[in-house]
């Protein structure tokens, strides 16, 4: 994930692996965008609003990994 802290805008790098769904939540738990990802070795997430979030990828096997987000807008 890069930049980290965001201004706005970030990119996932997937690498070898395999994800199939990305989601973003607030530190609460509501979920901030959730998107399916097919075929794809790099993903964009746009228009993130400031704060700190977890980002969850989940990978073919249903095992899922998780980082922390700060946004700067």
């Amino acid at each position: 994930m890069f930049p980290n802290p965001s201004f706005g805008s970030m990119t996932i790098d997937f690498k070898e692996l395999i994800i199939k769904e990305i989601q973003l939540c607030d530190l609460v738990g509501n979920v901030i965008l959730k998107r399916k990802i097919e075929n794809q070795s790099t993903t964009l997430l746009e228009n993130i609003p400031n704060g700190l979030f977890i980002l969850t990828l989940l990978d073919k096997d249903n095992r899922s990994i998780k980082r922390k987000i700060v946004s700067l807008r």
